[in-house]
């Protein structure tokens, strides 16, 4: 076995002579433009269980997401992200307190948590087309508070469609929704709109649906 050593003279930009610059300047001009770089941030979204719809760099300076549970994610985090992200320590704050509050929570007879750490959920679901020209159907889970389901009032298609029609301002159109509000529950009147909506939320997941 042979260890071959190679020697190689490096510049810094101001011994370059004017030529020197000019060919560094050519050769280097796109560097960090000239290719997908935010592929990387997308698919880092996805494997936490968070998808990103939009965002903006320049004056809007802005990043739309869909996080459809919290919980879930910081345990995504806390599996892949290094111990020292500032999102792993944050994680890992967090059940570290969630853990607590749960071993901490009175409990009944038969072991469950008691009404006052149980909550109703009332929610929607939605698939839609966003402002952005050219993305596609798009998926949104609105968790409704209090305040919320009062607006809506009555449950019916009806209601839930003018509530979504004021609130859900990152759509341009809605294609369809499944809402749960108090004891009512509205399912999607197309049933290919549930698998849209997964493979929305969750495209890491989206194979599970075609096998």
């Amino acid at each position: 076995m042979r260890t071959i050593t190679t020697h190689t003279t490096v510049y810094k930009f101001d011994e370059l002579t004017e030529e020197g610059k000019r060919k560094a300047l050519e050769n280097l001009y796109d560097i960090n433009v000239d290719f997908d770089w935010w592929e990387n941030t997308y698919t880092d979204a996805e494997t936490i269980g968070c998808k990103i719809t939009e965002f903006d760099l320049d004056r809007g300076s802005y990043c739309r997401l869909t996080c459809p549970d919290a919980h879930e994610t910081a345990c995504l985090i806390v599996e892949n992200h290094g111990e020292a992200c500032e999102t792993y320590k944050l994680a890992t704050e967090y059940l570290k307190d969630h853990d607590k509050i749960i071993e901490e929570a009175e409990r009944d007879e038969d072991g469950e948590l008691s009404d006052e750490y149980t909550v109703d959920e009332n929610w929607i679901g939605l698939i839609g087309e966003i402002w952005q020209p050219g993305v596609g159907p798009c998926a949104y889970r609105y968790d409704l508070r209090p305040y919320d389901v009062e607006n809506i009032g009555e449950p019916t298609r009806g209601n839930v469609q003018s509530w979504l029609d004021k609130n859900a301002g990152d759509f341009q159109s809605v294609i369809d929704f499944h809402a749960v509000v108090g004891e009512v529950e509205l399912p999607w009147k197309n049933p290919e709109s549930e698998i849209t909506f997964l493979d929305c939320m969750y495209p890491q997941e989206e194979d599970r649906h075609h096998e």
